[in-house]
């Protein structure tokens, strides 16, 4: 409730910003195709939801920023065992609350590149194998700091549709053996989200 609470006020909040008379503002959803580095497990087999707000203010004519927070899926998964190969079965997922900022040059006429940090909120982490939760699996750090970059495509005056990549900055958690592997810190989030913008508001 308490979490749902404070979602609901950076909603509103965000929404009242909007409706100023120099940000745009809007909602945005999409889907995310996520793995996570250092976990032994290839491939973008984990989608998850991604649901948010976002504000935007033009800083000149190609130039401007952009703070969305939303809340999005990340994990990794080794898919179905048999179409894989293993022998057993493991699915981790981790909710999030995130806070992009990012900072956008429109290279041509609606399309706009895009690039920036974000601040990262762990709500919920859920690690199963075959016979169930993972008891003994190693905690997850609550704040993740990521990168990312993207390209965007603005259609019909308030729409837009986003392709961004994102990986984590710093590690989510220590490897599972606990060790370090020259500069791998430990297991990263590693992203690939496909958002649609929607703009409120006046033009």
């Amino acid at each position: 409730m308490k979490k749902s609470l404070i979602f609901s006020m950076f909603f509103v909040g965000v929404l009242a910003i909007a409706y100023s008379q120099d940000f745009k503002g809007g909602i945005l959803t999409g889907i995310s195709a996520t793995q996570v580095d250092g976990d032994s497990y290839g491939g973008f087999n984990k989608a998850g939801l991604i649901l948010g707000v976002f504000v935007q203010r033009d800083f000149k004519k190609k130039m401007s920023g952009q703070i969305e927070i939303k809340y999005i899926g990340k994990g990794s998964t080794n898919g179905n065992p048999k179409n894989y190969g293993y022998t057993f079965l493991y699915d981790l997922r981790l909710h999030y609350i995130e806070m992009p900022v990012l900072f956008q040059y429109e290279v041509i006429k609606n399309l706009s590149l895009e690039a920036g940090p974000g601040f990262g909120y762990l709500i919920k982490s859920v690690e199963k194998n075959e016979q169930g939760v993972m008891p003994d699996s190693k905690p997850f750090n609550k704040f993740e700091l990521s990168g990312s970059v993207g390209v965007g495509y603005s259609f019909f005056e308030r729409f837009k549709f986003n392709v961004r990549f994102s990986y984590s900055l710093l590690p989510i958690r220590e490897h599972a053996g606990g060790g370090t592997y020259y500069s791998n810190k430990g297991q990263s989030n590693k992203v690939l989200e496909f958002i649609l913008l929607v703009r409120f508001g006046k033009n």
